[in-house]
């Protein structure tokens, strides 16, 4: 396996941050800090901006060292259950995105609309969010007017299943304690592979710190169900308690992890996006496995197949992580 594919550092670097904290990309960290529902998150050469728990902006580092410029992208597939989905494109096109296949062929499973960034449209920001995030609303909306879909020209029964993902974000942006308690700084994170063929074990739905005191202790890798499908499928609770089990006992890749936490949540901190001062020491984390279970998962709460001490059952979403 590769170094870098080892690695698979989150971690952006100091141009990607400057243009974040006071560049071409300010607006977007302004939006994120104000809007009390995005989240982001970093992905090494992009990043990840979250509504709901779905990629409202996914932002790209392009070009090299002497002149990076960024694009923006959106999965078109959420415009699935909204009927003027036409419409809404064409408004997309009046601001700069173009869908990413020729002749609009919308049955596509990979449509996306990207755009260039350009600094001297201020207005470009809010217009995408207020687009992107009605896209998103209709695609979670289990009204009966949203539940066709006008891609496939057929009813969808249930959309249930996208609960997890809204639960997610939620958990995320409720768990930000630095002086004493949880802090989760990343989401949707798996370990790369160099081929197909290669275990994936590497896979966690939120990765955090848990505090004392204002000092990061340990690194905690959690897994998420919200529906009893979650629970009982192959990606059930055994599997994936076997799967940490093996992860946090792989000491180059917790290790890896470790550094990139102190450097994310340091990122957090100079983007003012968290009101709490860099953690400049060097820090040994203990590493602890938690299950969060949520909705219905929660009448899976008392398995056998994890420990006592690393299952919570959480209330309500917004919740704390005791």
């Amino acid at each position: 396996m590769s170094k870098d594919c080892r690695n698979n550092v989150r971690v952006i670097n100091e141009d990607f941050k400057i243009a974040l904290e006071g560049g071409i990309l300010k607006p977007v960290t302004e939006m994120v800090k104000n809007s009390g529902n995005l989240l982001m998150c970093f992905r090494g050469k992009y990043i990840n901006v979250y509504y709901r728990g779905h990629s409202l902006f996914k932002i790209e580092q392009m070009g090299k060292e002497d002149y990076y410029y960024y694009k923006v992208s959106f999965d078109f597939n959420h415009a699935r259950f909204t009927k003027e989905w036409d419409k809404v494109l064409e408004l997309l096109e009046a601001i700069g995105y173009s869908l990413n296949h020729k002749n609009h062929d919308i049955c596509n499973k990979k449509n996306k609309v990207s755009a260039i960034v350009d600094p001297e449209d201020i207005d470009f920001w809010n217009k995408s969010k207020e687009i992107f995030s009605k896209l998103i609303d209709d695609y979670f909306s289990v009204d009966e007017d949203k539940l066709y879909d006008y891609f496939k020209i057929c009813k969808i029964i249930n959309k249930n299943k996208f609960i997890e993902k809204q639960r997610q974000q939620k958990i995320a942006m409720s768990n930000t304690n630095c002086d004493n308690g949880y802090f989760i700084y990343d989401i949707e994170y798996t370990q790369a592979r160099d081929s197909k063929e290669e275990k994936n074990s590497g896979r966690f739905d939120m990765l955090a710190m848990r505090f004392e005191n204002k000092v990061p202790v340990e690194l905690v890798l959690i897994e998420l169900k919200s529906t009893k499908s979650a629970c009982t499928s192959g990606s059930g609770i055994k599997k994936h308690y076997e799967d940490l089990t093996e992860y946090s006992n792989n000491l180059h890749y917790i290790n890896v992890r470790k550094r990139e936490a102190i450097a994310i949540f340091n990122l957090y901190s100079s983007l003012n996006i968290i009101s709490a001062n860099r953690i400049d020491d060097v820090v040994d984390l203990n590493v602890k496995i938690l299950f969060i279970f949520t909705d219905e998962a929660k009448t899976c709460f008392s398995p056998k197949d994890i420990p006592d001490e690393n299952k919570i059952a959480m209330e309500d979403e917004n919740n704390v992580i005791k």
